[in-house]
């Protein structure tokens, strides 16, 4: 499980002098205080602004810390480090929602405190799940680009394994392999790889622009049109593939090396 810690507690109104709702009491607008003692101002009723000056979640949006939403069973929300990305968990195991979700995902997570409501985050979760990358498509993908070094990329019932410890698998998440190789169970970690006792580590990866469609052309001339969540396989794959340029820190690296080493010649 996260560690608590590092989820925020919902706290009563701050800096909101007037709600104007509608008749199902979805919030139309809102008279604020920004920041508190300044002179008030409207702003609309969208989701974020909503978790944002009613619910004070103003760390959680900021990308510090995530919602827990329900302990049993355990449901969390978190933004990743990407922007407009959330890692949904539900249960042990945590995904990444796609850019175009971003709106939903407030939504649901508004929907889960105000009314108790958990079916929107779990049909989120589902979704994602549901809308793999396309298995066929990407592995094609292998010896049609160039870019990609066959004999640093192993296809396993994961995903795609990047020197033998990198998995990216088919929601389009990141992990390292440890313990197990064939332990479905997962575990995120906060910002970076952490040590546990599971078979795969979550890890965070920044992208630097949410993935556009792309078209390859195979060679007899069908064209495969890659969707979102298969660009995002893609760009975090070329991330792995040439970390140490993406993510200079060369102590970081040094370490985790190792940690890859060690595992090899253990396994």
């Amino acid at each position: 499980m996260p560690n608590e810690e590092n989820y925020i507690v919902l706290t009563d109104d701050y800096g909101v002098r007037d709600v104007n709702r509608a008749d199902d009491n979805e919030v139309l607008s809102m008279l604020v205080e920004e920041p508190p003692g300044h002179p008030p101002h409207f702003i609309d009723g969208s989701a974020e602004n909503v978790l944002l000056y009613l619910h004070e979640l103003k760390e959680f949006l900021d990308g510090k810390h995530g919602a827990l939403l329900s302990d049993d069973p355990h449901i969390s929300v978190k933004p990743s480090a990407s922007e407009s990305v959330y890692r949904v968990t539900v249960g042990e195991r945590p995904v990444e929602s796609m850019p175009h979700q971003s709106d939903d995902v407030l939504h649901a997570v508004k929907d889960a405190i105000e009314n108790d409501d958990l079916d929107p985050i779990v049909e989120i979760y589902k979704e994602i799940i549901d809308n793999q990358v396309r298995r066929d498509v990407v592995n094609d993908l292998i010896e049609l680009l160039d870019v990609l070094p066959a004999g640093r990329l192993q296809v396993t019932a994961d995903g795609w394994l990047i020197d033998s410890y990198y998995l990216v698998d088919w929601t389009a998440s990141v992990y390292v392999i440890e313990d197990d190789r064939d332990s479905p169970d997962y575990r995120r970690s906060n910002d970076t790889v952490e040590v546990t006792d599971k078979s795969k580590e979550f890890v965070e990866l920044r992208a630097s622009h949410s993935p556009n469609r792309m078209t390859v052309k195979r060679p007899d001339g069908e064209e495969l049109i890659l969707g979102e969540r298969e660009m995002m396989f893609l760009s975090k794959v070329k991330w792995l593939l040439e970390r140490t340029k993406y993510h200079q820190d060369e102590p970081f690296w040094r370490w985790n090396e190792n940690r890859r080493k060690d595992y090899l010649q253990d396994g």
